[in-house]
């Protein structure tokens, strides 16, 4: 499958599974997250503001499925720059599993496999 660059990034920094985000919740802390994925630091590297919170979104490709969390920090009056994680908390978390109907809208596969979520 012949890869072309298109502005998104994609962090990994190990193998996991479904199972292994099973006791991360909405309103758990990203700290939580970052436990069991440290990569979730450098997605929030790329939180957008909008008037009253930065939020993030971690996509990750897991052995069982495609995992989509979204974060969100409130930002406090006298901001000065980014939070830090431990200030983000899970606002979502929901998992697609290989072969099910359902898939990320955010998320093509392009030509090489277009099946592979189907």
């Amino acid at each position: 499958m012949k890869m072309k660059k298109n502005g998104e990034l994609y962090f990994v920094s190990q193998t996991l599974s479904s199972s292994d985000f099973e006791t991360i919740r909405a309103g758990d802390s990203a700290s939580a997250v970052y436990a069991t994925d440290a990569a979730v630091s450098f997605d929030a590297d790329y939180a957008l503001a909008d008037e009253s919170y930065y939020q993030f979104t971690a996509y990750r490709m897991l052995t069982d499925g495609i995992m989509v969390m979204k974060f969100e920090a409130p930002i406090p009056p006298e901001a000065q720059g980014r939070q830090a994680l431990s200030d983000y908390t899970v606002s979502e978390k929901t998992f697609y599993p290989y072969q099910s109907e359902s898939v990320p809208q955010e998320i093509a596969v392009m030509n090489g496999a277009p099946g592979m979520l189907r």
